[in-house]
């Protein structure tokens, strides 16, 4: 299968690039004109990656898991094209994923079994 994905996320470096040329200058990267460099570049692989995704569940072409997990792309389609509605919105949240990590992966230690944890797990958790 062509990598539609990778295309896409080189659409985003190009951005990233030109979005720190211009601050190089002291200028910004309007977030109209990604929305319209992501319309113009990354739709369009986009919209192939999709006819190959519902050609390949619809005729059961693709292994098993690989069908599942391009039915589930489909299923989530709104979620994945919303960059190309809105400048501002990054392609992926792995901003986000990082800042949420401590708390994810020390979730199973800071259990409220004992007194002690809960209040560890409140002065970790609370913002002040």
């Amino acid at each position: 299968m062509e990598d539609y994905l990778g295309k896409v996320f080189k659409v985003e470096r190009q951005l990233k690039e030109l979005r720190s040329d211009r601050e190089r200058v002291g200028g910004t990267l309007a977030p109209e004109e990604v929305l319209q460099r992501r319309r113009e570049h990354s739709a369009p692989i986009l919209t192939a990656f999709k006819k190959v995704a519902r050609r390949s569940t619809a005729g059961h072409y693709a292994p098993e898991r690989t069908g599942k997990a391009l039915a589930y792309t489909i299923r989530q389609w709104p979620k994945l094209v919303l960059h190309l509605e809105h400048g501002e919105v990054p392609i992926h949240n792995n901003a986000v994923e990082n800042e949420i990590r401590p708390f994810s992966q020390g979730r199973r230690v800071w259990l409220s079994r004992t007194t002690r944890s809960a209040h560890v797990r409140a002065r970790i958790c609370s913002p002040s």
